[in-house]
């Protein structure tokens, strides 16, 4: 007995030594950076001042940046979406495409260069990611040692260096074989969906149901900086879905809320705050939107054109082996719909998220 209490325990040190030794790999990783930045601070400042046009013509904020230096041969699409509206049927489509059949055989084996683009992004399990730096809980010592503004340009850096040498890796496989772009001329690359590893998720509004459930959204402007400096082409769609149909699934079939009076106050205030001003800002980059559960199914075109599908056919076929998504039980949204207006804050919830879900089909899609 007390040789397995012992040998636990020595296995419970050597882990912990481990562990620790990663944060502290990450934080030098971090002053390092930070230190060569430090070291072409004046040298960018003087290239900046030769190269900055006259006052007037010129901007830092996120909503006027374009990537008008995008080199082009390669394509990111992000999808924008409340969860529930349909993320994991995307992320069939897209494994089934020949957009990314074009992908993995210029890439061959290696495919892991994807992924780390997206670890960029979102990482559950260290919260490193770009967009859920600010859940840093662990290591408490990087957390309490570094303030979110590091943090950020840390994992700006990260993703602009893993988008970089994705698109480095993509032109030297295609100078070293015989294989070629594809008809519509570049490679298109998932953000999110197609690799839904577990410390990524799905990147839907919101991401995660915790630790801080109504701040766990992307953002779209941290992405579009990344992306011009990286100089690539980053685009995004909107996918969307009927709000009782998504409370239908989420709060009462996978009871991601607790209640419906707690998914509408989220799930209104996330398309509100955060969805609408997002794709107002960057409706230039977007390609469209798609809704996989109305009654007529207009997304399918759009879907086929952006996955590099030859002509619709093929994408019909193609479909067949994938569960289409269908629009819900009518009875069932009806009862919804009962329980809602018995309350009153709740049903004018409701109604706002219904008008701002409508706004955005009219005007952004």
């Amino acid at each position: 007995m007390r040789r397995n209490l012992l040998t636990f325990c020595i296995f419970l040190i050597l882990a912990l030594v481990a562990e620790e030794i990663l944060y502290l790999q990450f934080f030098t990783d971090f002053k390092e950076s930070q230190s060569a930045m430090m070291t072409n601070k004046e040298k960018k400042k003087e290239e900046k001042r030769l190269s900055s046009p006259p006052p007037g013509k010129m901007t830092t904020n996120s909503s006027t940046m374009t990537m008008t230096n995008s080199t082009g041969s390669i394509r990111f699409i992000f999808v924008v979406g409340l969860e529930g509206t349909g993320h994991h049927f995307y992320g069939s489509v897209v494994k089934a495409s020949p957009g990314l059949h074009h992908l993995k055989k210029v890439l061959k084996a290696d495919f892991s260069d994807t992924k780390q683009i997206q670890f960029a992004l979102w990482n559950q399990k260290k919260f490193t990611g770009l967009w859920n730096i600010h859940a840093c809980l662990k290591p408490k010592d990087i957390c309490q040692r570094t303030t979110i503004e590091e943090r950020k340009a840390l994992a700006t850096q990260r993703l602009v260096n893993s988008m970089k040498q994705l698109e480095d890796h993509i032109n030297a496989r295609l100078l070293l074989s015989d294989s070629h772009q594809p008809m519509q001329g570049q490679f298109v690359v998932p953000l999110n969906t197609a690799v839904s590893e577990l410390p990524i998720g799905q990147m839907s509004y919101p991401n995660f149901l915790r630790p801080s459930r109504k701040e766990n959204n992307p953002q779209l402007d941290t992405l579009y900086d990344a992306c011009t400096l990286a100089k690539v082409d980053c685009r995004h769609v909107y996918i969307y879905r009927d709000p009782l149909q998504i409370l239908l699934s989420t709060t009462v079939k996978r009871r991601y809320n607790e209640d419906l009076s707690m998914g509408v106050d989220l799930y209104e205030g996330i398309l509100r705050k955060t969805i609408l001003p997002q794709l107002t800002t960057f409706q230039e980059h977007s390609l469209g939107c798609a809704g996989f559960y109305e009654e007529i199914p207009t997304w399918k075109e759009r879907m086929a054109t952006w996955w590099q599908w030859d002509h619709q056919d093929a994408f019909d076929i193609d479909m067949k082996g994938l569960r289409v998504p269908t629009p819900e039980n009518r009875t069932a949204l009806d009862i919804i719909a009962s329980m809602i207006s018995e309350d009153e804050t709740t049903q004018h919830r409701l109604e706002s998220w219904q008008q701002i879900h409508n706004k955005i089909i009219q005007d952004l899609c």
